[in-house]
């Protein structure tokens, strides 16, 4: 049985990309036939497929995978001034995940380097904010339909993990004899 940390990673590989072809490819990856791509194509792939293909030369992931600190930092105020996670896109880690190590290979350009380090502080502050909503909720037992909606997938491994843990601890402390 896979660990819900496991999960979430195998989900994070799967989530599909937008890659631009830079040479034609005359083979079959698992069932995908990338000869039908061209170059200079757009296609989406798993991402997965389009790191191996990006660092054999195939493809390049395309820019509008990644966020900007701009993005961020909208999305971080909007989310501190809401009573509730602000409902982000199912793919909103994987593309932070994808900014921050695209900034990572290039560690000798210095604006690079501090647009990294903003990025990855604004990220730190918008995981801490959403943390913070996902332990309350647990704690308070919120609805939970309405506030799932507002959670990516990632989070909802996490709330659902932390709900059962509570509980469990709520039995522990009340001993075996009450329900």
């Amino acid at each position: 049985m896979f660990c819900p940390h496991e999960v979430a990673e195998i989900l994070f590989e799967t989530q599909m990309v937008t890659v631009r072809v830079l040479r034609k490819m005359n083979f079959k990856v698992c069932g995908i036939d990338l000869s039908q791509y061209g170059e200079g194509d757009k296609c989406r792939l798993p991402l997965w497929l389009a790191k191996t293909l990006n660092e054999e030369g195939f493809v390049r992931i395309e820019d509008d995978n990644f966020l900007s600190l701009t993005e961020l930092n909208k999305t971080l105020w909007k989310d501190q001034h809401s009573s509730t996670p602000l409902q982000l896109p199912e793919d909103f880690y994987l593309k932070v995940r994808l900014t921050l190590s695209n900034l990572s290979e290039n560690p000798k350009d210095p604006s690079l380097d501090r647009e990294l380090n903003a990025i990855d502080m604004c990220f730190e502050d918008l995981v801490n904010v959403r943390l913070q909503k996902v332990f309350q909720a647990v704690r308070l037992g919120v609805d939970v339909t309405d506030f799932i909606k507002s959670l990516v997938i990632e989070e909802r491994i996490l709330y659902r993990r932390l709900s059962r843990m509570l509980l469990d601890w709520i039995k522990l402390v009340r001993g075996a004899s009450q329900r």
